[in-house]
């Protein structure tokens, strides 16, 4: 259960077991559907985290709601824009998830940038304490960029999967700065308009 894999994890966080701790953050990232998770103690440091590097210390990509966690010492949640240089420290497949190639449309403004590299997620930062002394923070986080999950349950909640003309009457589109980032609105080819502006 994820209750007895939580209970665990603290264990192997108490303990400062790492190879241990590592492991179960792997299965609770898993059963969570968690795209980054990781432990930092109480100066910032990395101490596991899930991904292809996961014991490698200092990173100089800040964690803005692991920062937060750790100034506050409380729990934070909610969404947050991670830079390129943090996802890639995460894993840098999670990067190219994130990256999403901007597309020109009619009415958009013309970009600057021929991508979007930014990625928003919806992400939590737990303080850890041991003995009541605060000795970090567990973080994780799953990212929105190109995920269809959300934005096709908001859509199918409020129009009840209400069909005109064989097309759904309703949408739904998160945005990263005028940026769609998902979504369900359509192209003219058909393919979801992921990267059009505003």
């Amino acid at each position: 259960s994820p209750e007895a894999v939580l209970s665990r994890l603290e264990a192997a966080i108490e303990r400062r077991d790492l190879q241990t701790s590592l492991r179960r953050l792997q299965d609770v990232a898993k059963q969570t559907d968690l795209d980054f998770m990781g432990i930092m103690d109480a100066n910032g440091r990395i101490l596991c985290r899930i991904g292809p590097n996961p014991l490698s210390g200092e990173t100089d990509a800040p964690n803005p709601i692991a920062d937060l966690a750790l100034r506050k010492k409380i729990a934070v949640s909610g969404t947050v824009v991670l830079s390129h240089a943090f996802l890639f420290s995460e894993n840098p497949e999670l990067a190219e998830l994130a990256r999403i190639p901007l597309l020109q449309t009619k009415m958009a403004l013309p970009k600057d940038a021929a991508e979007e590299r930014s990625g928003m997620a919806l992400a939590s930062a737990v303080p850890i304490y041991k003995d009541g002394r605060f000795s970090g923070v567990l973080y994780g986080g799953e990212l929105l960029n190109q995920s269809q999950e959300i934005v096709d349950r908001v859509r199918d909640t409020v129009f009840q999967h209400e069909m005109y003309n064989g097309r759904s009457i309703g949408t739904a589109t998160i945005f990263l700065r005028n940026v769609r980032i998902s979504t369900n609105v359509l192209n003219p080819d058909g393919n979801r308009a992921v990267g059009t502006a505003a």
